[in-house]
């Protein structure tokens, strides 16, 4: 039986009919409904932090891509390169800049500061070792305490306390411990000797033998005690000078090479951007490299001024200044023993080696002050204190021959200050303590043969007194001429940089505006 009727329809059906379409509410047909089912399938949810992390670098990246594809046009390559001789030459005169400055405020406070309280440590050294010796001469020669020697005993006591002042004030800017404790030691000690003299000197005119037992143990105390602490104070300090000196009296090397690097990127920059536009100079390039040149040569040369300046100070004046110190202490004890001797009437072999040892090493101080300034004009004071060092010897020697023979009233003769009662008093006012205490004689040299060793030794003092003074003023002057050589460098060089900069702008911006 044929199941399709006429024309291949099923029975009741027509023929090629298609299929039933069911329609949603919403319009689609259920033929669309995959698609639909497709599209609204949930999705996983995004980490929280990779959703931070896109939406908080998404713009810098897409900026970064942008500015990628910038710099790979012609445009972007120059812009790239003058942002980069710009970088370049600000990182160059900031650096030679804050440098300078930073280095002329240190050379200020060595100035003004550290130097001066060396000095100082320096002053309180001598004027104790001064105090000492006049104490000794004033007790050996009675008659005279009360004028001269007595008058050289207080202002060298005076001085030592205003020494101890100023150091102490100026010792927190050093920042010594040790340097403390050695000022410590010598102002709690200090009243104890000047206590032992007073007694010394009471028991003497008052007759008494032991008063020669309490200068002893005040001078014992002095050389022992005092003298070792205020000898590590000028140690200390004079060496934190030199510290300083060395320090900022070295080159800028780091400013100097980064001014250098900084005209080597402008020159590459010149030739890339000839090679590029053709153009053999740029009128911004060249006054760039030309301010920057100018700066290095400024910086150069500050450099080697203060270089030299540090250099010639140390050889012409801390060296000396160090030795002849020495040498004036080491003479003032050789002072201090000869006139011990008289006091207790013995002759040692030991003595008279440690005269010898220490006229040698005041003689060696003069050497080495004469070498270290050859190149000068020849400083009288030392001719002068050679000559008056002769002198002294002579009059030791014929001390020592008196003693021998027991004839210590010619060596007292010899040794101790004469015509006394007309010797001059003694005014404690500032003129007499800077001149003629601090030197503790007159300042005449003229008169290079002296009758006695107490003249002889004054004037020697004397004459290391003033080529202290004059080593301190060389070396003050050298400082102060590397400070006057920084003192516009940091000025000149942020203008000069300033400068290049602008001029680098101005000449890259010409180059730029081609391409618009």
């Amino acid at each position: 039986m044929n199941v399709f009727g006429q024309g291949g329809k099923r029975d009741g059906q027509p023929a090629f009919a298609p299929p039933s379409v069911v329609h949603d509410p919403r319009g689609h047909s259920d033929d669309e409904s995959w698609i639909d089912g497709s599209l609204q399938q949930p999705r996983s949810p995004r980490h929280p932090l990779l959703q931070a992390l896109a939406s908080t670098f998404a713009q810098p990246l897409l900026l970064g891509r942008r500015l990628a594809a910038f710099v790979a046009t012609p445009p972007g390559v120059m812009t790239a390169v003058t942002l980069v001789v710009l970088l370049a030459i600000g990182a160059a005169g900031f650096s030679a800049a804050q440098s300078s400055a930073t280095r002329q405020q240190q050379l200020r406070t060595l100035i003004a500061a550290t130097e001066p309280v060396s000095f100082a440590a320096h002053n309180l050294y001598t004027s104790l070792s001064a105090a000492d010796t006049a104490a000794t001469t004033g007790f050996a020669n009675p008659q005279g305490d009360d004028r001269l020697s007595r008058g050289r005993y207080l202002a060298s006591l005076q001085r030592a306390a205003g020494a101890a002042v100023e150091a102490a004030s100026g010792l927190p800017q050093t920042g010594s411990e040790d340097a403390v404790a050695a000022i410590r030691q010598i102002e709690s000690q200090l009243p104890i000797y000047s206590g032992l003299v007073e007694t010394a000197r009471a028991n003497a005119r008052a007759g008494n033998p032991v008063g020669s037992a309490y200068l002893g143990e005040a001078n014992e105390m002095m050389r022992q005690d005092i003298l070792p602490a205020a000898a590590t104070l000028f140690q200390l300090t004079a060496g934190e000078v030199a510290t300083q000196q060395t320090a900022l009296t070295e080159p800028q090397w780091v400013p100097l090479s980064g001014q250098l690097a900084a005209l080597i990127v402008l020159v590459m920059a010149q030739i890339w951007l000839w090679r590029v536009t053709r153009r053999r100079l740029n009128k911004g390039l060249l006054t760039a490299t030309v301010c920057m040149g100018f700066a290095l040569l400024w910086t150069a040369g500050a450099s080697g001024v203060l270089w030299y300046a540090g250099e010639r100070g140390f050889t012409e004046a801390a060296s000396p200044l160090a030795t002849l110190t020495e040498a004036r202490i080491v003479a003032q004890q050789a002072r201090t023993d000869e006139t011990l001797a008289l006091i207790s009437r013995e002759v040692s072999a030991s003595g008279s080696d440690g005269f010898s040892d220490a006229t040698d090493t005041v003689a060696r101080a003069l050497d080495h002050t004469e070498q270290a300034t050859a190149h000068n004009s020849p400083n009288p004071a030392i001719a002068a204190a050679r000559a008056h060092l002769s002198a002294w010897e002579d009059a030791h020697r014929q001390i020592v021959a008196a003693e021998q023979r027991g004839d210590f009233a010619a060596a007292a003769a010899i040794a101790l200050p004469q015509n006394v009662e007309s010797a001059p008093a003694v005014i404690l006012t500032p003129d007499t303590i800077d001149s003629r205490l601090l030197l503790d004689a007159p300042v005449d040299t003229t008169r290079a043969q002296q009758t006695t060793a107490a003249e002889s030794y004054a004037q020697l003092d004397a004459d290391l007194a003033r080529l202290i003074t004059g080593a301190r003023s060389v070396m003050q002057d050298y400082l102060t001429g590397g400070l006057a050589a920084n003192t516009l460098l940091s000025t000149i060089v942020t203008i000069a940089t300033i400068a290049a900069m602008l001029a680098v702008a101005l000449g890259m911006r010409a180059r730029l505006q081609e391409y618009v």
